[in-house]
């Protein structure tokens, strides 16, 4: 695959494809708790994570990289677009974000994970794109750190840093 250029950005790496089971008839807090997320709680309480859609949909999902410093999510809709014409992909939204963080729960522990149609609105706050990475956690006791999945928001309007995984779908092959 050749890169193309846009703005100084290229879509440098787009991972193999994998096949995720979204079932929307999950409650998002269910989904939140299998991926045992730092802050679940708190999440889990907020009427704003909705899933939407109904039924079991099986999509084909893939992680797009890209170079530079950074990225706005408008530049990265548009070149995910530009991957594939014929069978196009979309940003992942809530449903399939979640899903493929319990299947490939590591994943997020690598580097951050976006699905670009994985947002909110928070009253009096603004919208927000919910994405997975991790979060250091200090163990005073026995002096050691680890990390966990952790859920968090970043306002619409900032650009992504590099290193950014992309989570995009569409509808699997027959």
């Amino acid at each position: 695959m050749c890169p193309e250029e846009v703005d100084d950005v290229r879509l440098m790496v787009r991972s193999e494809p994998c096949e995720l089971y979204v079932h929307y008839g999950v409650l998002v807090e269910k989904l939140i708790e299998q991926g045992d997320y730092y802050w679940k709680t708190a999440y889990a309480k907020w009427p704003y994570l909705w899933i939407g859609g109904s039924g079991i949909v099986r999509y084909e999902a893939c992680r797009f990289y890209f170079s530079g410093d950074r990225i706005s999510a408008e530049k990265a809709r548009e070149q995910i677009a530009r991957e594939d014409r014929m069978r196009p992909w979309r940003p992942a939204g809530l449903g399939p974000l979640l899903t493929f963080a319990v299947r490939y729960p590591d994943e997020q522990l690598i580097n951050p994970v976006v699905g670009l149609d994985a947002w909110i609105t928070l009253p009096k706050a603004g919208e927000f794109h919910v994405y997975l990475h991790k979060k250091e956690e200090w163990h005073a006791s026995a002096q050691t750190s680890r990390y966990r999945k952790a859920l968090y928001l970043q306002d619409r309007a900032l650009d992504w840093l590099a290193g950014t995984a992309f989570l995009a779908v569409r509808p699997a092959a027959r």
